[in-house]
């Protein structure tokens, strides 16, 4: 059995008009197999994006309706809900979000994983994953899309003598909600790991993209930075700077977790 906190903050790189704080429990169990579920709660503050899971922040068209309108006019202009609509001079129906902050329990993620080869002392490794995002956040707080999302995934790793390198990748079939039309993407990433410094400490740097889940905005690519400890009690830190795509922004995040202690594969 294993338990993990983590929390995560991320911003605009510039304008800072989108603010996201997560905080999610993961409880897991298993090794060759592995069962988990993340239990978020989120902060959010944006009038253009709503939180996309393992994909990051996803953009709005502001000529669709927003999450809070719920296919009807006249809704009210609530923290984080949709202000009445407007029309544009095209005479398309459009909405504006706030920009307040709203709170609430995030998506829930349930997987399952299964080694395929390899073991905690081998030279290699590779994993297979299937991942389930239950639409438990609240849609009209705008917190989520409101869809059931599955993605399936797979992940590897080989040691160079006190260097690690791994990568993976994922497709993402994604619930549309009424306010956007998302596209089913493909999502990769690829990195290094050092050997234990002063016995307990990993270094790692790493680099992930995905296909534009909106038509026209993009496609995202993040590069990262991160350290952690090794042992059955372990800490682990991270830095991330979205590079391209419809959002630039930072984010940081710390995590302390205690149970087996996993040395294998990286995820996302």
């Amino acid at each position: 059995m294993e338990v993990s906190i983590f929390g995560s903050y991320l911003s605009n790189a510039f304008d800072s008009e989108t603010d996201m704080q997560t905080t999610a429990v993961r409880l897991g169990a298993g090794e060759r197999v592995r069962l988990y579920v993340d239990l978020p709660w989120l902060r959010l503050r944006s009038a253009s994006v709503v939180p996309g899971g393992g994909l990051g922040p996803i953009p709005i068209d502001p000529r669709r309706r927003g999450p809070g309108g719920g296919g009807q006019s006249g809704h009210g202009a609530g923290a984080g809900g949709s202000l009445p609509d407007t029309t544009d001079p095209a005479g398309q129906s459009s909405v504006l979000l706030t920009d307040e902050w709203t709170s609430g329990i995030g998506d829930v993620r349930v997987g399952a994983g299964h080694r395929l080869v390899g073991s905690g002392g081998d030279l290699y490794r590779a994993d297979v994953e299937l991942e389930v995002k239950v639409p438990t956040a609240d849609e009209t707080e705008n917190l989520g899309t409101g869809e059931l999302d599955v993605r399936l995934g797979a992940s590897g790793e080989y040691r160079f003598w006190s260097v690690s390198v791994f990568g993976g990748a994922g497709l993402n079939l994604l619930g549309d909600p009424e306010w956007a039309d998302l596209n089913d993407v493909v999502d990769a990433f690829a990195g290094f790991e050092s050997g234990p410094l002063a016995e307990r400490v990993l270094v790692s740097g790493w680099l992930q993209a995905n296909e534009e889940v909106v038509a026209g905005a993009g496609s995202p690519v993040v590069i990262g930075v991160g350290a952690r400890s090794v042992g059955k009690l372990r800490w682990s830190v991270r830095v991330t700077r979205r590079v391209s795509g419809p959002v630039e922004d930072l984010g940081a995040g710390f995590g302390v977790s205690y149970g087996l202690d996993r040395e294998g594969v990286r995820r996302r």
